[in-house]
């Protein structure tokens, strides 16, 4: 008795996946060149496929590709913790891919389409927005973008308005008044209405924000904070609000080098609420980010526009609200 064609064997001899080959006899192969799906089609006849239930694995299969910056960064690490998590109750799997800029977010989003991916997740806070969507709706896959401008609908994000004033209202209640700010250079979104929010903060008090005290780091990392450290010494301010926990934590190693005292001597307002906030001394006050359920959120509505072209998401869908963690590193003057 003869051996029955499977996608495999169909996909042995043309060269490509086993996905590849179950999208194209789908009628999903619209990303794939037309040369490609010719040979599938052509294999299909010659060798006699047939579909049969061995085959549904296969067919059932859906992966959603993925573009962050880095893992560098612990806050990207946990977001792709959410997002797997919330894959699982689909019984979709993930590919990831990395870049920091729009070009190579454009390079990975044509890499992905040519792929047998059902969605698309970009994430990042250094991108040409408008490069990205336009990108991304040309492969006809549902996508969905963390942390750009509050007012698309198809993203996800944090309220960076709130953010920011409450970040300005703690430190103000605290007795602050020269209070620095410490973020990685470049002019995202997220950045811009975070610094807005925190100019709202200072309103309510009267205040005026100070571009002599915003200190700028080529990258939002440890090395870069502790590198930062004369910087903010120099300035006279008594508090700091730092842009992420990785900021924030290598200010604090900078400024026990430099033989200051934290809260003593200058206070450390962190952001993202990373794991290591918990493990410095002292311990770091931070803005917590629900980064977890925030990636369980992407996949969410990720899936309900895959099932519904027209699906948009409100506001209160979208933007997630955030929460002081208040710990031992703000001094009261």
């Amino acid at each position: 008795m003869s051996k029955k064609t499977t996608i495999t064997d169909i996909a042995n001899e043309a060269g490509i996946s086993p996905t590849t080959v179950s999208q194209i006899l789908n009628g999903k192969g619209e990303r794939f060149s037309a040369t490609t799906r010719q040979k599938v089609l052509g294999l299909q006849k010659k060798m006699g496929y047939h579909n049969t239930g061995n085959d549904k694995p296969f067919e059932s299969k859906v992966t959603v590709g993925m573009i962050v910056p880095s893992l560098d960064n612990p806050y990207y690490r946990e977001l792709i913790h959410g997002v797997q998590d919330g894959l699982v109750s689909q019984f979709a799997e993930l590919s990831v891919e990395f870049s920091e800029n729009s070009e190579g977010i454009g390079y990975h989003i044509h890499e992905l389409s040519e792929r047998p991916v059902d969605a698309i997740i970009v994430a990042g806070d250094n991108m040409d927005l408008a490069f990205v969507q336009t990108l991304l709706a040309n492969t006809g896959l549902p996508s969905i973008i963390m942390d750009p401008q509050q007012d698309n609908e198809s993203s996800v994000a944090i309220n960076e308005l709130e953010a920011g004033s409450k970040s300005a209202e703690y430190l103000l209640d605290n007795g602050h008044r020269k209070i620095a700010l410490l973020m990685k250079a470049g002019n995202s979104e997220s950045k811009l209405h975070r610094i807005t929010g925190f100019s709202n903060g200072l309103k309510e008090y009267h205040l005026d924000l100070d571009p002599t005290l915003f200190f700028e780091q080529p990258d939002d990392s440890k090395v870069s904070g502790f590198n930062s450290a004369k910087q903010v010494i120099d300035s006279g301010a008594t508090a700091v609000f730092a842009f992420s926990d990785e900021l924030a934590v290598g200010l604090n190693r900078g400024l026990l080098a430099h033989g200051k005292r934290v809260p003593e001597d200058i206070s450390i307002l962190g952001f993202d609420d990373i794991e290591i906030t918990r493990y410095v001394q002292p311990e770091l006050s931070t803005v917590h980010q629900p980064i977890q359920e925030m990636g369980e959120k992407l996949v969410k509505i990720l899936f309900a526009k895959k099932s519904d072209d027209e699906f948009k998401p409100d506001s209160d869908e979208r933007l997630f609200s955030v929460v002081l963690k208040k710990r031992g590193n703000i001094k009261h003057i």
